[in-house]
C-alpha cells in the first residue's frame, strides 16, 4: 500500500487512467465527463455536453451555497454578466457577449467553487498563490466546454478580462442585493473596489418568483440567439477578401 504524498498520487493517477468513470460528473442528461484529465476519454465526453443540459443545470446551481435571500443561480447571474458587458461597455460584438453568457458553464462539469477555497489551495498546494491543481483542471475543461458551446477558446482568452471585470460588477450587486447587510465583502470585490450596477436590483418581486426552469429558458433563448449571430458574423467574414476580424 502506498504510503508517501508521491506514491498515493502516483496511484490515484493509475487508478483514473484505468477507471475514468471513477471521478465523473454525471450531468441532467445522464451522460458523464471525467473530472480528471484523461487524453482518451475527456474530449469524447464533451460531445455529450449540450446548451440544454448546461442551461439546465446552471438555473441549478445557486451562488454562495445558497446564502443570498432566495435563490440565485448561476444561470441567472450569466445572464446578468452578459447584460454588463452589454450595456456598462456598449459591446455588441456576439462573440464577446456569448463568452461572457457561458463563462460559467464549467460549473455544470465541476460546480460553483468558492473564491476562498481558490486562494487556499493556491496558498497550500504550492505556496505560491499563483496556480493550483485547481487551477490546472478548470483551465483544462474551459477549453472543452468552450468547444462544446461552440465559442473559440482563443476569443475566450483574449475576453477574460472584460468578462473577468462584468463577473465582479454582477457578483458585488448580487452582494448589494441578496446578501446580509453585514457580511463582509468578499476579498477579491474589495480588492478591485467594484462598484455594483446602479440601474438594476435584484430583489423586486418578478425575479424571485422565476423558478429555475424559466432561468434555464432565458438562458438557453440568449446563448441560441448569440450562437446564430456569431454563425452569421463567421459567414459574413468567410465572405470578405483580407483578414478577418477577431
Amino acid at each position: 500500500m502506498p504510503t508517501t504524498p508521491q506514491a498515493l498520487a502516483h496511484a490515484a493517477q493509475q487508478a483514473v487512467a484505468s477507471n475514468p468513470a471513477a471521478t465523473a460528473t454525471v450531468l441532467a442528461s445522464g451522460a458523464s465527463v471525467p473530472v480528471l484529465h484523461h487524453p482518451s476519454h475527456t474530449p469524447a465526453a464533451y460531445l455529450q455536453v449540450t446548451a440544454d443540459t448546461v442551461a439546465h443545470q446552471l438555473a441549478h446551481i445557486n451562488r454562495w451555497a445558497g446564502a443570498p435571500a432566495r435563490a440565485y443561480s448561476l444561470a441567472e447571474h450569466s445572464l446578468l454578466i452578459e447584460e454588463i458587458v452589454t450595456r456598462n461597455r456598449g459591446i455588441t460584438c456576439p462573440r464577446m457577449r456569448l463568452a461572457a453568457l457561458t463563462h460559467h458553464a464549467l460549473a455544470t462539469v465541476l460546480g460553483d467553487t468558492p473564491y476562498s477555497l481558490r486562494v487556499a489551495l493556491r496558498h497550500t498546494q504550492h505556496g505560491d498563490g499563483l496556480w493550483s491543481d485547481l487551477d490546472r483542471i478548470e483551465q483544462h475543461h474551459h477549453r472543452h466546454m468552450a468547444l462544446a458551446l461552440g465559442l473559440r477558446h482563443e476569443l475566450r482568452a483574449r475576453a477574460a478580462c472584460t468578462v473577468l471585470a462584468a463577473d465582479e460588477i454582477a457578483t458585488r450587486t448580487a452582494w448589494r442585493d441578496l446578501m446580509p447587510a453585514h457580511a463582509p465583502l468578499p476579498e477579491e470585490l474589495q480588492a478591485g473596489n467594484v462598484r455594483p450596477a446602479a440601474w438594476i436590483s435584484l430583489h423586486t418581486p418578478e425575479r424571485a418568483a422565476m423558478p429555475a426552469s424559466a432561468w434555464a429558458q432565458a438562458w438557453l433563448h440568449t446563448y441560441e440567439g448569440l450562437l446564430e449571430a456569431c454563425l452569421e458574423l463567421d459567414l459574413t467574414e468567410a465572405a470578405q477578401p483580407g483578414p478577418q476580424a477577431a
